[in-house]
């Protein structure tokens, strides 16, 4: 669709621009001055509406390109959203009852890595939880407002009012 709004917009630039010098008298076939005759206003009334169209669909384009870099974007924070979510549950399909799946923003809580006794994750899944946590760091880097101390329901239902967002849909 924007490779033919181009095309129409260059085609339309040209006609203006052949309208244009064969109002003032240079035309291909002569490519020299010629009078003007009773046609001229005609040929600047044809010349301005083919820059008109050229100009309306270089906007066109513009606007264009402009939405599929917006949608561009919101598809990529919907789809960074969903892999939180659908992680975050694998993690706590797998340990339903460790200290992640109650607070899983509060890494100093369920990370034994930072000084903390046993906390009922150990290995590739506290490796997991560990990765996620990360993503869900890289994700909030622009600030957005996560308590700490929030459930794992609670954190879905933030997520889900980011996803929402992210797609344009009220909050």
């Amino acid at each position: 669709m924007q490779r033919f709004i181009c095309v129409c917009s260059a085609l339309s630039a040209l006609g203006g621009l052949v309208r244009i010098l064969e109002y003032f008298g240079i035309t291909p076939s002569t490519w020299g001055p010629r009078m003007n005759g009773i046609g001229a206003w005609q040929q600047l009334a044809w010349a301005v509406a083919w820059f008109l169209l050229s100009g309306a669909c270089a906007y066109s384009y513009y606007r264009l390109s402009r939405a599929e870099v917006s949608l561009k974007k919101m598809r990529q924070g919907i789809q960074s959203v969903w892999g939180l979510k659908l992680e975050a549950r694998e993690i706590k399909r797998c340990w339903p009852g460790s200290l992640f799946a109650q607070h899983p923003l509060d890494r100093i809580m369920w990370s034994p890595y930072i000084g903390q006794p046993e906390t009922g994750m150990q290995g590739v899944v506290l490796e997991r939880a560990i990765a996620w946590h990360d993503k869900f760091l890289q994700y909030v880097h622009p600030p957005r407002e996560y308590p700490k101390g929030v459930d794992f329901d609670g954190l879905m239902a933030l997520l889900d009012r980011d996803e929402r967002v992210e797609s344009g849909l009220p909050v």
